[in-house]
């Protein structure tokens, strides 16, 4: 986008300068056929014949005179073809430049468009990874909780056993222990 903007300036500040150019060739030639146009006047009001009328060589000065404005006019008219083809010329290239630019961005546009919908399903598609293996893992954390509970009251389970066995035992010495103390006695 910078590059469009630093050439249009670049175009519109070179335009400028050759539209000055132009028209300094245009206002000389204007200028030049005014001072024809004063020369045809002067010519044209001479009668230096002796009765009073147009010389020969009047005549001819004046012929040579309207050929000269003739030529200027073509000049002119050439100088203003040429501008116009010119300005014709740069803003079709302008065109075309601005056209070419606007084709790029689109591209551009358009690959970023691409690039950036390739890396949002790729982002999904490791989500997506991600959320299954947190489920895996929650399921699994689950099946432990599960086996740990399972075990947790087998040894409860077993520690009052046990803990029964050994009031148990401690029962029948504390028996043995009397009945041997009887028997003793």
């Amino acid at each position: 986008m910078k590059i469009l903007v630093f050439v249009l300036l670049f175009t519109i500040l070179s335009y400028h300068s050759f539209a000055a150019v132009q028209d300094d060739s245009l206002r000389l030639l204007l200028t030049q056929r005014e001072q024809l146009v004063k020369d045809y006047q002067y010519f044209n009001a001479q009668n230096s014949n002796f009765w009073g009328k147009k010389s020969k060589k009047d005549l001819l000065k004046i012929i040579d005179t309207l050929k000269g404005i003739i030529r200027k006019d073509s000049e002119i008219i050439n100088t203003i073809k040429t501008s116009t083809l010119r300005k014709a010329v740069t803003l079709t290239v302008e065109q075309n430049k601005i056209a070419e630019q606007v084709k790029d961005d689109r591209v551009a546009v358009t690959n970023t468009i691409y690039a950036l919908k390739t890396q949002v399903a790729n982002l999904d598609n490791l989500q997506k990874s991600r959320q299954r293996k947190i489920n895996e893992l929650t399921e699994e954390a689950n099946q432990e909780r599960a086996k740990r509970s399972d075990r947790d009251k087998i040894i409860a389970v077993a520690a009052m056993f046990i803990i029964g066995l050994i009031l148990y035992i401690f029962n029948l010495r504390r028996k043995l222990s009397l009945s041997a103390g009887k028997i003793r006695k």
